[in-house]
């Protein structure tokens, strides 16, 4: 009886805002009482308590001009109060036919950088991509659907919109047990809000274990309405979702890193805090290839490094040594050589963005990553910086190179004024010696 009361209360308030849409009408007190007599005697409990919230609230408003309502601070609480946590907004309906989108979270076995392992799929994909456009309301249903062999399921999921600051629907934001309960193994949930962003790159992340670490995430594009002419002159746009890489388990790098780091706090129980490592490999939209760079963990000592440094015990480190991470003074980045087709035990799988000559591209820059700060470069072009963290900022241009934090997105314009070939885009690790390279 509830629900249906909610239901005829959204059904009631649509009607009452589409009567008031025009600037010159005001609000009919004798249709809000009709109306409010009608909700009453349908509503129960705590329904009616917000029934007569609005009532006092249009009460005191004085029955304003429908314009000043629409735009009013005053109508969200209105529309709060009647329509509990679903706000109704905007004037064109939209809300009660929204966007749909569904997430279906499974497991399976794929090989980002040519090592398999068990990853995270949503819809059967490895880190899918979303599309909203500004100003569309948005229904995104979670369906749980892990299994019971995955390492986190008791703890359940949910979806954090990265970027997003989700203005009067918090409760959508996804963050388990602040904004919501996580979803359970074998349950869903449907987010509903209305794309009040920016234009620009965002993405979206499990909220509650190392899930993201895994795969379950993904680019988030929010498109200006299509009567908004673009902020640039770029002829094409492409994604690069970067990700540092690692051949175990988010929940395995959640164990070592969420123990005690000041060593007098560890007990028996709980370990003393233990670095997880570097990453494996750096993916480029979910592609990279491990056997392209060297494992910096398998150096011996007393060998001569590229450089003709020369290895030594300080320089060597176990994978499961619980240090703080660094190589030794003389040591050196990985090595990389990009191995040829065939030439490893799966073919080598890198992104490729073909863009025509002359033009310019938008590349909208992610870096995803669960641990590393890193460098993107593009080989012989510049890149000018026109947005970060989907936010215009007035253009700088850089030579090549571009350093892109953990959360953080940036927007380049490439213009390719160079003779027509083929040109490296590498991704590399800030601050952490022997990271490799993408």
């Amino acid at each position: 009886a509830a629900a249906v009361s909610v239901r005829v209360a959204e059904i009631a308030c649509f009607g009452l805002r589409r009567y008031s849409v025009t600037p010159e009408r005001t609000v009919d007190p004798l249709l809000v009482s009709f109306i409010s007599a009608v909700l009453f005697i349908a509503m129960v409990g705590a329904e009616r308590i917000r029934l007569l919230l609005a009532l006092a609230w249009l009460c005191c408003s004085g029955f304003v001009p429908a314009e000043e309502f629409n735009s009013s601070a005053a109508r969200r609480l209105f529309q709060t109060a009647i329509a509990g946590s679903v706000p109704l907004q905007g004037g064109n309906g939209t809300e009660f036919d929204p966007r749909k989108y569904t997430l279906d979270v499974t497991v399976g076995e794929l090989a980002p950088d040519c090592v398999s392992r068990k990853v995270i799929l949503v819809n059967g994909q490895f880190e899918p991509k979303l599309t909203f456009t500004q100003g569309d309301w948005v229904e995104v249903t979670v369906k749980n659907n892990l299994p019971d062999g995955w390492p986190s399921t008791a703890k359940g999921i949910s979806i954090h919109w990265h970027g997003f600051s989700l203005k009067g629907q918090p409760w959508m934001d996804g963050t388990k047990f602040v904004s919501q309960c996580p979803i359970a193994k074998g349950s869903s949930f449907t987010y509903k809000f209305q794309v009040n962003e920016m234009p620009g790159t965002y993405f979206w992340h499990d909220h509650s274990t190392l899930n993201r670490a895994d795969g379950l995430m993904g680019p988030l594009i929010v498109q200006p309405p299509a009567d908004v002419p673009p902020l640039d002159t770029a002829d094409a746009s492409a994604v690069l979702f970067l990700k540092d890489w690692w051949h175990f388990t988010g929940n395995a790098m959640a164990f070592r890193l969420n123990r005690p780091f000041d060593p007098t706090k560890a007990t028996g129980d709980t370990g003393a805090w233990c670095w997880v490592g570097l990453p494996k490999s750096l993916l480029i939209n979910g592609k990279g290839n491990y056997a392209d760079c060297e494992d910096v963990y398998k150096r011996e000592v007393n060998k001569t490094l590229p450089s003709g440094n020369v290895t030594a015990a300080k320089d060597v480190l176990s994978p499961n040594a619980c240090v703080a991470g660094q190589l030794g003074p003389t040591a050196e980045p990985s090595t990389c050589s990009v191995k040829a087709a065939g030439s490893s035990s799966c073919n080598p799988q890198r992104e490729v963005v073909t863009i025509k000559p002359g033009s310019t591209t938008r590349l909208r820059i992610i870096n995803a990553g669960t641990l590393v700060y890193m460098t993107v470069c593009f080989e012989k072009h510049n890149v000018t910086v026109v947005a970060l963290d989907a936010a215009p900022v007035e253009p700088k241009t850089f030579n090549e190179c571009v350093d892109v934090n953990t959360g953080q997105r940036v927007d380049v314009l490439l213009k390719a004024d160079q003779a027509v070939g083929s040109y490296w885009i590498s991704v590399g690790s800030q601050y952490r010696k022997g990271a490799p390279a993408g």
